[in-house]
């Protein structure tokens, strides 16, 4: 299993011992670990098997933000294992923080690492929003996060922030908040906020960890030791002690390997002829290499094609073949047109996976627990394809466990007359799921939505439903 650890600070050589010592002595703590150069975090990290790392510094001043970045830039150059995220100040003006962004795209960083409390600025302050307009739709942002000493870096300021700003991933360092951990449910349905482990767990009990992980979902979550703070073994050793599955393990441990996605919006590009597409970008993003299928049409008019983007772009092409699956090309438009006949499980089978559909529990009107049958009900991104309506034999997962699960797509004649939802049992359940994340993956249609005259009807149909998916 590959470990990547997702926040790690490096310094130059020559101020690297005076570097640690700062930090030890900012949060009076003694620093046991060495000078955190770059050969030292790779020293450290691969006594403990990890593989990548999410490396950074902090400018404490205006003027440094720039020597800073360019020591980044030099170092993931010369280490394949480091994963870059830029510094910024509040200090420079919005025109050369936006510049700094466009700096950081074009020489291959993934993020911008800020310290409110180092730096001194509130996270809900003007000067600070210079930093997510720049940032918003392009780089997520990972904040120190807590500390009851300063209010720079509170949790309220970030949801603040996080709503203002829907667009914009935020990461919460320090499980939410150092010191701050009982304030973490305030981040509670913010979609765009992750967390990482870093700083926390020398604190905090293995059961506190395992509810915070729990509140959030572990696909939330990034493993991280804060070098030069922590050994990595010794974090390694800590996070292993917290009750989770394997399957939760192994998404905090790779969550930060994943690369983030942008979306242009199409009503912005689909104008643009293919040279221009492809100038957007290679100036956005400065690809190094561009994976397109061999049937790839990009440009107005799908006048781009794969052969072309090859000539249009420096970037290294890779075209791959088509994929086939029951005899089907494997395309969107394919899995949509078998989704829309009703024709789930083949579409699956095109997909390689269920059909599934992610949300937090709302609560709703609590009518199926007086009939023996509690439901979760999610509501249904409105950009997410539309199922035909109807009862689903359905797989649920929550906190790492798969049930079995019954889910109800679209309207409830019997209680809500009528207004679309979503809704699932899940067989073998105990305890309160409001507020949990839940993915719901469909896997065949078992039959149509009809009203019932009463509630005891409703609820044989409902046993039937059940004797059904687990005979």
């Amino acid at each position: 299993m590959e470990i990547i650890d997702a926040h790690a600070h490096i310094y130059p050589e020559k101020i690297a011992a005076k570097a640690t010592d700062t930090i030890g002595i900012f949060y009076d703590i003694k620093m046991d670990m060495p000078a955190g150069t770059a050969e030292k975090l790779l020293e450290n990290g691969k006594k403990a098997g990890i593989a990548r790392y999410i490396v950074h510094s902090v400018a404490t001043t205006a003027h440094q933000v720039r020597s800073i970045n360019n020591f980044l830039k030099s170092e993931i150059d010369s280490h394949p294992e480091f994963i870059g995220f830029i510094t910024l100040h509040q200090d420079l003006t919005e025109e050369e923080i936006n510049a700094e962004v466009e700096w950081a795209l074009q020489n291959n960083f993934h993020g911008i690492k800020l310290h409110p409390d180092f730096q001194k600025f509130n996270i809900d302050d003007e000067v600070a929003e210079k930093f997510y307009r720049a940032a918003e739709g392009k780089l997520p942002i990972l904040l120190h996060m807590g500390d009851n000493r300063y209010e720079y870096s509170k949790p309220h300021r970030l949801v603040k922030m996080a709503k203002k700003y829907p667009n914009l991933n935020f990461i919460a360092a320090h499980f939410g908040g150092y010191r701050c951990w009982d304030e973490a449910p305030i981040y509670q349905g913010l979609s765009n906020v992750y967390f990482d482990t870093c700083s926390s767990l020398p604190f905090i009990s293995t059961e506190k960890a395992k509810e915070l992980i729990d509140m959030f979902g572990a696909d939330r979550f990034f493993f991280a030791t804060d070098f030069p703070m922590w050994d990595a073994e010794g974090e390694l050793e800590r996070f292993n002690k917290i009750p989770l599955t394997d399957t939760e393990r192994e998404m905090i441990f790779k969550s930060a390997g994943v690369d983030f996605v942008f979306e242009l919006p199409f009503a912005e590009i689909k104008e643009l002829s293919p040279k221009q597409f492809i100038a957007l970008l290679e100036e956005q993003f400065a690809p190094k290499a561009i994976v397109c299928g061999e049937d790839f049409r990009f440009g107005a008019g799908a006048k781009g094609n794969a052969e072309s983007l090859k000539t249009l772009s420096s970037a290294e092409i890779c075209v791959l073949p088509l994929l086939e699956a029951d005899g089907r090309k494997v395309s969107s438009s394919t899995v949509k047109a078998l989704l829309s006949d009703g024709a789930l499980e083949q579409a699956n089978g095109v997909l390689g996976e269920p059909f599934f559909l992610l949300g937090t529990v709302e609560r709703g009107r609590q009518i199926g627990r007086t009939i023996g049958f509690p439901t979760a009900n999610i509501a249904y991104a409105k950009e997410k394809f539309f199922l035909p309506l109807g009862v689903y034999e359905t797989k649920v997962s929550v906190d790492g466990v798969v049930y079995k699960g019954i889910t109800n797509f679209g309207a409830q004649p019997t209680v809500y007359g009528g207004q679309v939802c979503v809704e699932t049992y899940l067989d073998g359940f105990k305890g309160d799921l409001y507020g949990k994340n839940l993915q719901i993956c469909f896997i065949r249609k078992i039959r149509d939505i009809k009203k019932f005259e009463s509630l005891e009807l409703l609820k044989a149909q409902l046993q039937a439903d059940l004797d059904r998916i687990k005979g």
